[in-house]
């Protein structure tokens, strides 16, 4: 559906809403997201505003992209998010503490996603070569010889 060229009434907003609402409710959401965009683009303001329209689109599309699993968009959202709330609910309020959490949540689930997966180094001691490195790694085992020859994960030398 191309939103930008239809021609809206004046419950533009609640329509988009409703039909974000029916794509999430059906796990479409990538066609939740242009609809709830759309609508926040719709509830800016030049002064800015503290509309719960603003706030209940903004929620939404935080949620959106974390089922999609795009924390890195999801992240912003929920900054903003916890700005208009606590402007409109105080700082204080149970509703900004579960802000918070969602906010710490998609920084951690972004942070695991983009670090390198970590490595293991193994020495053990072998009958016959001496000391072995062996390195683990989330592609398998490479083990290192001591005079720098190199045995791939079907190789690996029978440990003492």
């Amino acid at each position: 559906m191309d939103i930008d060229n239809l021609d809206w009434g004046p419950d533009e907003v609640q329509v988009l809403m409703a039909d974000a609402d029916k794509a999430v409710a059906e796990q479409r959401f990538a066609d939740a997201e242009p609809l709830l965009t759309r609508a926040i683009e719709l509830l800016k303001t030049p002064q800015g505003t503290l509309d719960p329209d603003l706030a209940n689109c903004l929620q939404k599309l935080s949620e959106v992209y974390c089922a999609l699993d795009d924390f890195g968009k999801a992240a912003p959202i929920f900054e903003r998010l916890l700005n208009l709330g606590e402007k409109m609910l105080g700082k204080h309020d149970p509703d900004m503490i579960v802000i918070s959490y969602r906010l710490a949540t998609a920084y951690e689930l972004l942070a695991e996603r983009t670090k390198p997966a970590p490595c293991t180094r193994v020495q053990y001691k072998t009958r016959k070569t001496g000391w072995v490195q062996a390195i683990h790694s989330p592609n398998g085992f490479e083990t290192v010889m001591p005079d720098g020859w190199s045995a791939g994960p079907d190789r690996l030398p029978a440990s003492a």
